[in-house]
């Protein structure tokens, strides 16, 4: 008697089979469509990371696929819902397609293969068939990494390094870091009483770093690699396909095994992976450490939000107000915890960080970009139907051959005939610029930047973007955690960060960088600073020097209690709040 089989819903994730011999296996549960798990090789340990992207309250790739719709009906011209050999001859080339979407020009289409959509052999087009083949070609999740920023850090190490190190043995002592404050008075160009990037390296600027990078391009699909730590893994298999590379990566003496002292797994962990017992683990142990739970889950929202925390969203109210609409969520519990939750650190709806290793990982969620950035093709495609157009009121396709001086709008002629007439009308061009233009949000983006090992990073304590006094004089404290030798702090003790933002479209991920080589903002103090600090304190580091104040030295003694020679904001509220006693 043959097996019975019967597979019920794919949102069951579940198959049930009958069999009159033996069950068949289960078959392990599908990944949901907005999950996406990532190995990150740290400095200690390979790291599990798991986000589950969401556009609002849908899985990322429900962008693309609406878009997908909107694409399908464009060339369905006679709205039999599928698509015939006639219609697909109008079709873009997915590379071609792309490249009118992220701008470019000059894209000329090649003719698409019919056989290659029609995967049934039924001679039609549906838009299943449709989708399946576009994303084939092209993900709804593209990726940009750019690892420019750590040039931008190590520029401003060498330069302060150069002024410090006193004794050239490549480590700053806390000896050296005590001549930051004098550094400041003589680098201090604008005499703000704060130290920027510009003023130690002038041959280099973070501010223009971001300034003067273009928006990543929708056709750059490389996925995250080795080369940042950060391996995007497949929905199967990952154990198979990627435990040698824990091994290569982690093996320090090349025996083909990892000891416990070459890899930084918990006693437990290593014991529940070494199932032979011999104190090492080899491939096939290695594998098993996939199939645990992820050491670190998060949901990740882009685009816009629900009704309620969509207005707030738009009306930019402080992020501390919206911590009930986080973009950014660890998913962990008592009954699905994450070995790794006590580590992250939530700093506003959008943003947390977290420490891997000697990396810190700075995760954000924005909205990204839902508005079309294709203005200047559209402009030009206008100006040069304007040409053509004549007093006929349409573009014909005849007019090609005279027109080879200036080919490109034929380059989308097939495209944008709406009713395939051979006549482009203004409104058909409109529309399909219009259409390429909703295409070139309707994607998800992950930037993967590397800022580098930066001295300046770990000084500059609340992401300002600048070194405060307070910030020089408290350096060798800042750094102390990070020094493997009495010696000092040496460029290869210091973190590295890595920053991952998630956004709709083709956002400025560097504008997502709060500031050049800088962590994210610290959370917005609940009390406020009182106003006459806030006047007085002109440069907005939370301290009145001597500079600032403006009133008696015999004021500023009694208010500077710690007389470290800086009015804290602490100690301004403890004033403030004497004073007002003193009232009542």
């Amino acid at each position: 008697m043959k097996a019975l089989l019967t597979t019920v819903s794919a949102a069951l994730c579940l198959t049930l089979t009958v069999a009159a011999v033996a069950p068949t296996p289960r078959h392990a549960p599908a990944r949901p469509e907005e999950q996406l798990d990532y190995l990150y090789l740290a400095s200690d340990q390979p790291v599990l990371l798991r986000f589950h992207l969401l556009f609002g309250d849908r899985p990322y790739t429900a962008l693309w696929s609406d878009y997908m719709d909107k694409l399908f009906a464009w060339f369905d011209k006679n709205g039999d819902g599928s698509l015939d050999a006639i219609e697909v001859a109008a079709l873009p080339a997915p590379q071609s397609l792309f490249s009118q979407l992220q701008g470019s020009i000059s894209a000329p289409s090649s003719r698409i293969n019919f056989n290659q959509l029609d995967t049934d052999r039924d001679g039609r087009i549906s838009p299943a068939e449709f989708k399946n083949y576009y994303r084939a070609n092209v993900r709804p999740l593209q990726f940009s990494t750019d690892n420019s920023p750590a040039s931008f850090a190590d520029q401003v190490n060498q330069a302060l390094y150069q002024r410090l190190d006193r004794n050239k043995d490549g480590r700053l002592s806390e000896e050296e870091l005590s001549q930051l404050p004098k550094l400041l008075a003589m680098l201090d160009e604008n005499e703000d009483e704060l130290l920027s990037t510009t003023e130690i390296s002038p041959t280099q600027s973070g501010a223009s770093y971001a300034e003067s990078q273009t928006p990543p391009m929708l056709g750059s699909t490389s996925a995250p690699t080795s080369s940042q730590g950060l391996i995007e893994l497949p929905a199967s298999e990952a154990g198979k396909r990627y435990a040698n590379t824990i091994l290569s990566h982690y093996d320090r003496n090349r025996d083909g095994k990892l000891s416990r002292k070459e890899i930084g797994f918990s006693a437990q962990l290593f014991d529940q992976l070494d199932k032979n017992k011999d104190e090492q683990l080899d491939t096939t142990e290695l594998a098993a450490w996939f199939e645990r739970q992820p050491d670190l889950v998060f949901r990740l929202r882009v685009g816009p939000l629900g009704a309620v925390a969509g207005v707030l969203d738009r009306i930019q109210l402080p992020k501390k107000l919206l911590s009930s609409t986080s973009r950014v969520e660890l998913l962990a519990s008592s009954s699905n915890p994450s070995p790794l939750a006590d580590r992250v650190q939530r700093i506003d709806s959008e943003n947390v960080q977290f420490q891997l290793g000697d990396t810190r990982v700075q995760l954000q969620s924005i909205a990204g970009q839902t508005a079309s950035t294709l203005q200047r093709v559209r402009d030009f495609f206008q100006r040069l139907y304007d040409v053509l157009e004549g007093e006929k009121g349409y573009v014909a396709k005849e007019q090609e051959k005279d027109s080879r001086q200036q080919p490109f709008l034929f380059q989308i002629f097939a495209q944008a005939d709406k009713n395939s007439d051979g006549k482009l009308t203004r409104e058909e061009l409109t529309a399909w610029l219009d259409l390429l233009g909703e295409g070139n949000a309707a994607h998800v983006r992950l930037q993967v930047s590397d800022l580098g090992r930066g001295l300046f990073a770990v000084l500059d304590s609340d992401a300002s973007g600048s070194l405060s006094l307070r910030e020089l004089r408290s350096a060798w404290a800042r750094v102390q955690p990070y020094t493997k030798s009495n010696q000092g702090v040496a460029v290869s003790d210091l973190p590295r960060t890595l920053k991952l933002v998630a956004g709709q479209g083709n956002f400025l991920a560097q504008q997502a960088l709060v500031r050049f080589g800088a962590a994210p903002p610290p959370p917005v103090s609940d009390r406020p600073a009182p106003l006459w600090f806030r006047k007085m304190d002109r440069n907005r580091d939370n301290d009145i020097s001597p500079r600032e104040w403006l009133g008696t030295e015999e004021e500023f003694r009694r208010l500077d209690t710690d007389g470290d020679g800086l009015i804290s904001l602490e100690e301004a509220r403890k004033f403030d709040e004497q004073q007002k006693s003193v009232k009542r």
